[in-house]
Formats: structure tokens, sequence, C-alpha cells
């Protein structure tokens, strides 16, 4: 939620791009797969991104497959177009 990640980038704990040891996902692309594959009700994964984005996370990072963000959001047109209009391509 838009709340949840207004607390945890005001606490200033998590670098706003950090990588997951694993997956070496960060934050926004951790945002963008759940847009696609964990797709939550009434969930704003748009705002999400405004935010994350508006907090300084890189735009243009890849997974640690190689894959940009767009790639990630494919099949939710929503995110895919929020993401290119900020500069991910």
């Amino acid at each position: 939620s838009v709340r949840m990640v207004d607390r945890i980038l005001s606490l200033g704990i998590v670098p706003i791009d950090a990588r997951d040891p694993t997956h070496r996902g960060t934050p926004l692309g951790w945002t963008v797969f759940g847009s696609v594959h964990r797709r939550a009700r009434g969930a704003d994964y748009v705002s999400v991104v405004d935010r994350l984005v508006a907090s300084g996370a890189d735009i243009r990072a890849r997974n640690g497959e190689g894959l940009t963000l767009v790639d990630m959001a494919r099949g939710n047109v929503a995110v895919q177009e929020a993401l290119r209009s900020r500069g991910a391509v």
C-alpha cells in the first residue's frame, strides 16, 4: 500500500535501490513484479511506482536476469505506461 511505502521511506531504514540477495530485485522492481504476478485487489501500483521514483528509485534498474522494469511489467499496461512516462525504457 502507498501508506506502507510512505512509512518505510520516512524511516529511511532501507536504501531506495537496495537489492534482495536472492533475486537482486529493488523495491521498485518488486512493485512492478507484484503488479503482474501478485496483483492484490484494490492495490494502486502506479501510485507506489510514483512514490518510489519521486524518492529517487532508479527507473532504469534491471533485475538479476537483466530484464527492464517495463519488461517485468508486461501484463500490466497501466504500470508500463507509468514507468515509460517517468523515463523507463
